[in-house]
């Protein structure tokens, strides 16, 4: 950049003369060749403006000073010579300017007559042909590298030691919001204060011979700017230059990369799978993810210290060979993927899968072996679980004589098992493979039934089954084929497959018409028991009226032994009426259940009494609904009629009804013989009686349990008086309160 020294050097004012010498200056300054006045003393007197710039030198400040010392610094031992001599001729010299490149010139030495001049030498430099030549080449490379300054993309800076700014060039100029115009002549305290303050310091360091490289932030952008000091020839800082680049593009990519990696690294830290590769020129693990401690107990430093061997020999003794097998093959092949446990640093035996690449050199040499690793304890184990539970299944299935099969819904195609082909009696189970090939063993007017079952389990999602049967081509033979499944859906919820099993019910079959023709005959035994039950109840309840009546009349007109016998009679006749009412009762209780509803208990009291005469009871807050039906009134006859039959004619019975719980609780209480302790247990069950032997079959108590029940309710007998059983009973039931 020595051209730059030229362009600062543009002339100053020439410093006050004595007036004689002004219009001398003004001669000279007017010459386009250099000129050099020495006084008597061999002092410069004056140099113009020509000189100055072909020196590159301030005039003013050599003024004054000593010739020879001028002439030594500024120029070559022969100018020296030849200015010292009172007259010569062009003589060529080379000029060594303050800043920029070496001269040839032509000089010549004069000493003048006139006053006030006399005894002076007059020195003038003129441009030699050949360094004309040289300055125009010396042009058109400063025009050249104006030119590459204007189109470098980023920007150049060029200033001096007064901080002024000589050059100013840059695509990114405009950038940064800065011209050539705006800089050039400028100084650099002449910008904004935040500017000045930060450059100027920085400046100075250059000026003073340092090296210095900044990135600075400026309107969104960011640029790289290297400052470097400008030296002359012989050493000395001249100028100082600073270049910036527009880097803003390679900052986000690095921002970017930066941020990959991290992310990178956040995805490998917390993966559950190890991230790992291998030297394997230095047989060591130069990487390996944190996670692989929580996987082998060893941290990556432990890991990376281990050579081949050491990992081998830690491979279960079964998993070796072939590891070490598809290793080798991986390296030859470029990628491999392994399975094998890993003894790890407790000792127990983890099941690895470890999946890598191989990366080799520009001659194809193996370099690295790269991938992950990751832990299949779990899944091994899960998948030898689900192998024992398909061979359990297998056998159950085997056991059960069910074969397996599964419908591809989408194609159409059928996955038959060994088991369904023996079943279908085909040698073959790919014969069942298709639609076709299955439907041709079932017998034509089954198979209607087959496809609408099908569909009804796709549409709403239940269980496919169907029966048909088929005729084995095996033998000939039909056989009942029940057939049922679940479908299977994919994750939108699309039917895709139906999953089942399908078995030989041909004997169920036949079981099942054996029953429907027992349930035919059972029907009409039942029948033919109601007519005899109808004859029984109806019939002869009507046949026992008449023997009644008489019974009582003649317990009226009797008297004597005569009259117990018409007594013993009408009790007899009583007990045959009793009978034929509970048989009724439970034909009623069998026949149907008729729906629950509120029934008043004053009234099924009053109901199931009607036919008892001459009978003291006692009621207390009886004026209750309760949740029963039209055969309550049956409990309170039997209670109560047990109560008058074993109590004798003086017997008091008492009626008690309260609620609790949302129930009603309601005690029949009599003061006849009282139930013993041991045969209060079963005292409800059917054909057992009280203690009183041969006054019933046992059927009362029997249907007042299987009502209380029915109404959702319990029934037990107590004590009338705690801990006496002789004073009396207490049977107690409870009732849901209607709403």
């Amino acid at each position: 950049m020595r051209f730059i020294a030229g362009w600062y050097h543009s002339m100053k004012s020439p410093s006050l003369l004595s007036p004689e010498l002004l219009s001398a200056s003004a001669v000279l300054d007017a010459l386009s060749e250099g000129a050099l006045l020495i006084d008597q003393n061999n002092r410069v007197l004056l140099v113009n403006r020509t000189l100055e710039r072909l020196l590159g030198i301030d005039r003013d400040a050599v003024c004054g000073s000593d010739a020879d010392q001028f002439v030594r610094r500024y120029l070559d031992e022969a100018c020296t010579e030849r200015i010292t001599q009172q007259e010569s001729t062009d003589t060529a010299c080379t000029i060594r300017p303050a800043y920029g490149r070496e001269q040839q010139v032509l000089i010549t030495t004069s000493v003048m007559q006139d006053e006030p001049f006399r005894s002076m030498r007059l020195v003038r430099f003129r441009e030699s042909p050949g360094q004309k030549r040289a300055d125009e080449g010396v042009r058109q490379s400063e025009t050249l590298q104006r030119s590459v300054a204007a189109n470098f993309p980023g920007a150049i800076y060029v200033f001096d030691h007064d901080l002024l700014f000589v050059v100013a060039a840059g695509q990114a100029l405009g950038q940064i919001g800065w011209s050539r115009e705006s800089l050039e002549g400028r100084r650099v305290q002449d910008l904004d204060e935040e500017t000045a303050r930060i450059l100027e310091p920085r400046y100075r360091r250059v000026l003073a011979g340092e090296t210095l490289e900044f990135e600075t932030p400026y309107h969104g952008r960011t640029f790289l700017s290297r400052y470097v000091p400008v030296t002359s020839d012989r050493g000395t800082v001249e100028l100082g230059m600073v270049i910036a680049l527009d880097i803003t593009g390679r900052k986000q990519a690095e921002d970017a990369l930066r941020e990959s990696g991290e992310r990178l690294r956040a995805v490998l830290e917390n993966s559950l799978d190890a991230a790992y590769r291998r030297n394997l020129v230095t047989d060591r693990y130069d990487y390996m993810s944190p996670v692989i401690e929580q996987i082998l107990g060893f941290t990556p430093e432990e890991m990376g210290a281990m050579d081949i061997d050491e990992v081998l020999n830690r491979i279960h003794p079964d998993d070796r060979a072939p590891a070490e097998e598809e290793i080798a093959h991986a390296i030859a092949a470029g990628q491999g993927t392994l399975e094998y446990r890993f003894r790890t640093k407790d000792g127990e035996y983890r099941w690895l899968a470890d999946h890598f690449t191989v990366t080799r050199d520009a001659e194809g040499r193996p370099l690295f072996r790269g991938g992950v690793v990751r832990d299949i304890t779990r899944r091994k184990q899960v998948e030898e679980t689900l192998r024992e539970s398909q061979e359990r299944l297998a056998l159950a299935l085997d056991a059960a004589h069910l074969a397996p099969w599964t419908i591809d819904l989408i194609t159409g195609t059928v996955a038959p098992s060994e088991a369904l082909a023996e079943l279908f009696g085909v040698s073959d189970p790919g014969a069942l493979q298709t639609r076709a090939g299955w439907r041709a063993c079932v017998l034509e007017e089954d198979r209607p039934r087959i496809q609408p079952a099908i569909e009804e389990a796709v549409a709403s999602g239940g269980e496919y089954r169907v029966e048909f049967r088929i005729r084995r081509p095996a033998d000939g033979a039909v056989r009942w084929i029940a057939s049922q499944g679940l479908v299977s859906r994919d994750k939108l919820g699309r039917a895709h497959r139906l999953i089942g099993v399908a078995a030989d019910v041909t004997e169920s079959k036949s079981a099942e018409e054996e029953r429907a023709r027992l349930y035919t005959d059972l029907e009409n035994a039942h029948r033919e028991a109601n007519l005899y039950l109808d004859i029984l109840t109806h019939d002869m309840g009507n046949a026992t009226n008449v023997p009644g009546i008489y019974a009582d009349l003649l317990i009226e007109e009797l008297d004597g032994p005569e009259k117990e016998h018409a007594r013993r009679l009408k009790a007899g006749i009583d007990r045959s009426t009793e009978i034929l009412r509970n048989v009724a009762t439970i034909r009623k209780i069998y026949e149907g259940r008729a729906p629950l509803e509120p029934i008043d208990v004053d009234r099924a009291i009053r109901a199931g009494i009607a036919h008892l005469q001459h009978i003291r009871i006692h009621c207390r807050n009886i004026h209750r609904e309760v949740c029963a039906d039209a055969l309550l009134p049956e409990v309170f006859a039997n209670l109560i009629g047990n109560a008058v039959k074993y109590g004798g004619p003086d017997v008091r019975v008492t009626v008690r009804a309260r609620e609790q719980n949302g129930e009603v609780l309601i005690s029949v209480e009599d003061t006849g013989p009282g139930v013993p302790d041991e045969v209060k247990g079963k005292l409800f069950t059917r054909f057992e009686r009280g203690m009183a032997k041969g006054k019933g079959q046992g059927l009362g108590l029997f249907i007042v349990r299987t009502l209380v029940e029915r109404y959702g309710g319990r029934v037990w007998v107590d004590d009338r008086v705690r801990g006496r059983p002789e004073a009396g009973a207490a049977f107690r039931f409870t009732l849901r309160k209607a709403a």
